[in-house]
């Protein structure tokens, strides 16, 4: 599988901080293309962040981490309304 730099199992949200040298070539990018989807299909929802964007605006990308688990709990949220049987 794959392990992520930080992840919030309770709510299945995972962050991963890749650089270049060493996920910038085409098998590696494939390869980590194939475990995210892995990832998601257990539920889980992963965040990417590069070493460039986290250096140029470190902020923005904390700011971003910090609004997924709120998107994430509305997502949960809304599939179980979806999912609830219907009051006859």
């Amino acid at each position: 599988m794959t392990v992520p730099y930080f992840c919030w199992p309770d709510l299945k949200i995972a962050v991963y901080c890749d650089g270049y040298a060493y996920h910038g070539d085409y098998d590696t990018l494939a390869l980590d293309a194939q475990k995210r989807t892995a990832i998601q299909v257990l539920g889980w929802m992963g965040l990417e962040f590069w070493g460039k964007a986290i250096r140029q605006n470190a902020d923005k990308c904390a700011q971003q981490v910090q609004q997924l688990p709120e998107s994430q709990r509305n997502i949960k949220s809304n599939s179980r309304r979806k999912t609830k049987p219907r009051d006859v």
